[in-house]
């Protein structure tokens, strides 16, 4: 799993105790990767968007300083990947330390985003990016965004329920019961069943086949957007901010939240106790 990289750190002298976290490290993303596409992934294989989302969970439940740690255990990787030939670009020297005095508390307004929906259904833009601003206001993550079948949703008649497991391993119970939003879903749906693919979002392959979504273009379906709201669009702030609606404006429950949003009641109530801070505005720079 290291390819080679603990035998090439031992002769350089390094500390047991260091080499010890950065081994820890580097198969924990390489556990998350292999979840992530359901397969044991090749460094070649790992794209920045990858590194992106291993971050991003990271921030979720650690502190600035441990994340700007693993951060560097990854370059060191990525460093010797590059020495050794494994792979042909170190793309994580451009990833940036996050600096803890650029963190921005962000007040997002979970209430405006949810009237903007109509505006992004009338919108002339992708049905891609209409799916994604409906499921980044019910709190999912973008790796799980990506593994939504249009079979885990059922439909009751007046709603479409969301039952999905993430890859974090949590069951989720979303319900869309807005008529903008089953409009939405039902484009969705309509498009994947003509598209012959099971994913509700899909991309097309170099052969022309409809296949699972491709990372790489998510940020032009964002910019889509953000164009139409005017303001920033990322998935940890809105995840955050809807846990606070459900709390504040539907008095759920933290353990009815838990359920709705999959995750953990422990992370609940982190979110309840803390400002919303933003993991994406100027704290790293993949390319």
């Amino acid at each position: 799993m290291l390819f080679g990289f603990e035998e090439y750190r031992l002769k350089q002298d390094i500390k047991p105790t260091t080499l010890k976290y950065e081994i820890m490290c580097i198969k924990q993303l390489m556990a998350y990767l292999n979840s992530l596409y359901k397969k044991d992934i090749e460094p070649s294989k790992i794209k920045p968007s990858d590194i992106r989302s291993y971050i991003d969970q990271q921030l979720e439940k650690n502190k600035i300083s441990t994340v700007n740690r693993k951060i560097g255990h990854i370059k060191n990787w990525f460093d010797y990947l590059w020495k050794s030939g494994q792979i042909s670009y170190d793309f994580t020297e451009k990833i940036s330390f996050i600096k803890e005095d650029k963190i921005k508390t962000i007040d997002v307004n979970y209430k405006y985003l949810l009237d903007k929906r109509v505006d992004i259904s009338a919108a002339n833009i992708p049905i891609t990016a209409k799916l994604i601003y409906i499921l980044y206001l019910k709190g999912l993550r973008p790796r799980d965004i990506y593994e939504i079948t249009i079979n885990d949703f059922q439909d009751t008649g007046d709603s479409f329920i969301l039952n999905i497991e993430t890859l974090a391993g949590y069951e989720t119970n979303i319900v869309f019961s807005d008529p903008t939003e089953i409009g939405i879903l039902l484009s969705g749906i309509e498009r994947a069943i003509f598209r012959n693919v099971p994913y509700i979002l899909s991309s097309k392959d170099k052969k022309g086949y409809y296949v699972k979504f491709n990372q790489d273009s998510h940020s032009n379906y964002i910019e889509h957007i953000v164009k139409i709201i005017g303001c920033s669009f990322s998935s940890g702030p809105i995840r955050h901010a809807y846990i606070k609606y459900l709390f504040s404006n539907e008095n759920k429950s933290v353990e009815e939240i838990s359920k709705i949003v999959g995750t953990s009641i422990s992370n609940i109530g982190l979110v309840l106790k803390k400002p919303i801070e933003s993991n994406n505005e100027g704290l790293y720079n993949v390319v």
